[in-house]
């Protein structure tokens, strides 16, 4: 079903597989230490693009993950999981910034979140990740990752607080004060921003 294909990132050598060139794909860069996950449906291209960038001129291989089954949203989806998952193995140092975009619902999504831990074993037996997911998922380091999908209630404090941003210079020429917290430190996107909200507690507008 998953198949693993390495190739060559520091002398831009990869094998020929028509679907490199034009398929949803995954991918991870690594030198040993440090790891860089990501999707795309030109890997090849993809590859090309960070030979250009200095922060990943330190990786010398790549694995390309390909699935007859892949389509952007299971790629979206599965780079975030592996992202996450990765960065609790600790086999690698994860350089990513953040944790990719992951649809919180598509077609089947169930499905692919049973074969996502088919994934996860092939990446063992490829010595790419050491642990399985059941030891990562009680660990305190998954638990609390900051890469960790938010739960319902983290999401609806996260959504208050993007729609108080947003109307709050209204509030604010209103002269009203009002305060919102937030329970955990996590990334959103704004259009095509990608914005940190920390943990704490929000003050918006001035007191009457």
């Amino acid at each position: 079903m998953f198949k693993i294909i390495e190739g060559d990132f520091k002398n831009n050598k990869y094998s020929n597989e028509e679907y490199l060139d034009n398929w949803p794909m995954l991918y991870i860069l690594e030198n040993g230490k440090q790891a860089y996950i990501g999707e795309s449906n030109h890997v090849k291209t993809r590859m090309t693009q960070h030979a250009t960038n200095e922060e990943k001129r330190i990786f010398d291989k790549v694995h390309f993950i390909y699935s007859k089954m892949f389509n952007q949203s299971v790629t979206f989806d599965y780079e975030s999981k592996l992202i996450q998952y990765v960065v609790a193995d600790e086999l690698f140092e994860v350089t990513n910034k953040n944790s990719g975009i992951a649809d919180k619902q598509y077609y089947q999504k169930q499905e692919y979140d049973e074969k996502f831990e088919e994934l996860w074993r092939k990446l063992q037996r490829e010595k790419l990740v050491k642990h399985s997911l059941e030891e990562i998922q009680n660990s305190d380091l998954f638990k609390y990752s900051p890469y960790k999908e938010l739960n319902d209630s983290q999401r609806t404090a996260v959504e208050e607080i993007l729609e108080r941003i947003r109307s709050g210079w209204k509030y604010m020429e209103d002269g009203i004060r009002y305060e919102i917290e937030t329970p955990v430190e996590t990334e959103v996107i704004i259009g095509d921003t990608r914005k940190t909200i920390q943990k704490g507690k929000y003050i918006f507008g001035e007191s009457v």
